[in-house]
């Protein structure tokens, strides 16, 4: 273990030798948060019609293989910040999705995913053994439930979109708050980071000023919290390491590689490809370096 500080709280780097761990006692990484975390690519073919959670790897997984850190992923796709919190707040789809399909983990009984990350981490850390880093994605759900909320207003959806964006963005600084202090108080010691949510098109700087304003928000939410709190929180910012590559290319995202390429071969969903998970893991990396 290579032991630093940063301001007063001390960083571990762990350097695993796989020839001599016990596996029951490996470090771990637990990746929370929406279907960024959870590795979702809609072009993934499914097994016997269900979606089959193992074959959607992202940078959790890859940070599990850099650092030697085993992971596990309560990820929900269509899960939003309201939702992540209490069961019966809106989602994006992510508890019609957990009646179809199993998610990378089990959430057992727990009703929401807050509830899962409270029970693995007391239960982790019970046992001498809580997760090195606990990383957090969360936010694009929130900004499509805003979406959907005003598309009844046709043309005037963009009037109605900049209307409810300051409180659809104050309820998401608050329900992140909650969740950072939530984890805090579960007794865990490690490293939260946080990742800012990337741009399908650094080109549409009107797309992408709602966005924007949500990232933002992930910083004065960690900012608002941080000097109560025993854990390090970190943010990772994932928008401007996509950004780096999108302008290469005039802000065109889709020519980067970095995100799922549709069948037609000429478009891109929004979700990361490989190439864009790895870059995504190349940011918490940093991030956690600082």
């Amino acid at each position: 273990m290579i032991t630093g500080r940063r301001g007063s709280r001390p960083i571990h780097v762990f350097v695993v030798d796989s020839s001599n761990a016990d596996l029951t006692q490996q470090k771990s990484l637990l990746a929370l948060g929406d279907s960024i975390a959870f590795a979702w690519d809609p072009t993934m073919p499914l097994v016997d019609g269900k979606v089959v959670a193992s074959n959607y790897r992202g940078y959790a997984d890859i940070l599990g293989e850099r650092l030697g850190l085993a992971v596990e992923n309560s990820a929900c796709p269509g899960e939003a910040s309201g939702s992540f919190l209490d069961k019966n707040a809106e989602d994006n789809g992510c508890r019609t999705n957990r009646t179809q399909y199993k998610m990378h983990s089990d959430w057992g009984n727990a009703q929401t995913q807050m509830d899962y990350a409270v029970s693995s981490l007391k239960k982790s850390i019970a046992e001498g053994n809580p997760p090195e880093i606990v990383t957090l994605s969360m936010g694009g759900n929130d900004l499509l439930l805003l979406q959907k909320a005003c598309k009844s207003w046709g043309f005037a959806q963009s009037g109605c979109d900049l209307a409810k964006l300051p409180f659809a963005e104050h309820s998401y600084g608050a329900h992140l708050e909650q969740i950072i202090k939530t984890i805090d108080d579960t007794g865990y010691r490690g490293t939260m980071v946080i990742v800012t949510t990337h741009a399908p098109d650094y080109s549409d700087m009107i797309a992408n000023f709602g966005l924007g304003r949500f990232n933002s928000e992930i910083r004065e939410s960690v900012k608002n919290v941080s000097e109560h709190l025993n854990m390090r929180v970190v943010v990772a910012d994932g928008f401007a390491a996509f950004k780096v590559e999108a302008d290469k290319h005039g802000g065109k995202t889709c020519e980067t590689g970095l995100l799922v390429k549709n069948p037609d071969g000429k478009t891109c969903d929004i979700h990361p490809s490989l190439a864009g998970h790895k870059v995504l893991a190349d940011a918490i990396q940093a991030a956690i370096a600082e």
